[in-house]
């Protein structure tokens, strides 16, 4: 979000300048459209380095402002061909052509116009032939004739134009830099913007899936915490359940030895079928003894030798 920020910041920053250096150019376009309509001037076809303006302006003056024309067209400047005799600047002058590119119908004028420093220019000038000139980079000038000018005194027109000129010519240069920096700074936004939105829907994107985990890291805790709950409860089952059966085994034992000590009575026994029948000969014996003594007691009865009711248990043998 910070360099999606500095990029805004930056691309706000670009279409400043490029709107500035814009509205520059417009303006300054606009004021030299005025002049050039004036009609043709020959200033509109030349080239001058930057900071060779004042010289170039002091050499021609106003005379740049006129048209190239025909012989027998209005004023103006007409092409002349070369000059027959060559005549050379005085020596350690440099040409201004060195800094400077005119149409073909300037070549005399700017051919015989050198480049000094305003230090050297007065005594360079009594070396000057008919036709030359010097002059410097502040705009001094320095005639053949003898007649020179300060730079200060003779402001020209000339000159700003020149300088207007070339200032329209580095604003362009300006404005096509300031343009493409602009485009970058604009794709460069659009990228962090598209970046800042990817990142956004990410970031929303894994606070769901951590929400998501978080849920199911409770889940899973609440699972776990039953499941501990669970397993205690299952490992005190399990204790009890170990003592239950070390204590039934316990009984085991002890029921075994008691088995083995019945087993061993059992056998010590007499056969129960034989006690069984012995048991019903015994109840045989028994009911015949008694059958007798109801008998007897009955003939006793009769024989008058006692009077009594006859025993309940002699009723019931009789009925028997």
């Amino acid at each position: 979000q910070a360099l999606e920020v500095d990029a805004r910041a930056a691309l706000s920053s670009a279409e400043g300048e490029a709107n500035a250096i814009s509205a520059e150019v417009s303006a300054l376009a606009k004021i030299l459209e005025r002049d050039t309509m004036e009609g043709g001037q020959v200033i509109d076809r030349l080239q001058v380095e930057h900071g060779f303006e004042k010289a170039l302006g002091a050499a021609l003056a106003d005379d740049l402002r006129s048209p190239q024309v025909q012989e027998d067209g209005p004023s103006g400047w007409i092409s002349l061909e070369e000059l027959p005799i060559e005549q050379d600047l005085p020596a350690g002058v440099t040409p201004l052509t060195h800094h400077v590119s005119v149409p073909e119908v300037l070549n005399r004028r700017i051919s015989q116009i050198g480049l000094v420093d305003a230090d050297d220019g007065p005594k360079l000038q009594r070396l000057l032939k008919p036709g030359q000139r010097l002059v410097s980079t502040d705009g001094d000038l320095w005639r053949w004739d003898g007649f020179r000018a300060w730079s200060e005194d003779a402001p020209t027109a000339t000159s700003l134009r020149l300088e207007q000129l070339n200032r329209l010519e580095e604003l362009k240069q300006l404005n096509e830099r300031a343009n493409v920096q602009l485009e970058a700074a604009k794709a460069a936004h659009e990228t962090l913007t598209k970046r800042l939105f990817d990142d956004t829907q990410s970031d929303r994107a894994a606070r769901d899936r951590m929400k998501d985990a978080d849920s199911n890291l409770s889940e899973a805790q609440r699972a776990q915490n039953r499941a501990e709950a669970e397993l205690s409860l299952a490992v005190n089952l399990l204790e009890t359940s170990s003592m239950t059966l070390s204590r039934h085994k316990k009984d085991l034992e002890v029921t075994e030895t008691q088995m083995v000590d019945a087993k061993k009575v059992l056998d010590e026994l007499a056969n129960l079928e034989d006690a069984k029948a012995a048991v019903e000969e015994a109840k045989i014996v028994s009911k015949c003894i008694a059958q007798q003594c109801c008998r007897k007691e009955l003939f006793t009865m009769r024989c008058g030798e006692k009077v009594m009711s006859v025993p309940s248990g002699c009723r019931k043998l009789q009925k028997g």
